[in-house]
């Protein structure tokens, strides 16, 4: 049954129906960037180049949030 469970699951997946983005942390990067931080950090990049810095600002004080947790974890 689970098996079955995972197979549709997977099969939904690759289909396209969820989105999903795909990221890529290198050795290099610090721990307390995560996949999440990642992607807001590629957003708030892709605002201010447009011009949306008050979008921009909103977003990075997500992403210092998100730093500050992560980093009293380690």
């Amino acid at each position: 049954m689970y098996d079955a469970f995972v197979n549709i699951v997977l099969r939904i997946v690759h289909a396209k129906c969820i989105p999903t983005k795909t990221i890529v942390l290198g050795p290099k990067d610090p721990e307390f960037i995560t996949p999440l931080v990642k992607v807001l950090l590629k957003q708030r990049y892709r605002l201010r180049r447009q011009g949306l810095t008050s979008r921009a600002n909103i977003i990075a004080q997500k992403i210092n949030a998100l730093i500050s947790r992560n980093g009293s974890k380690i």
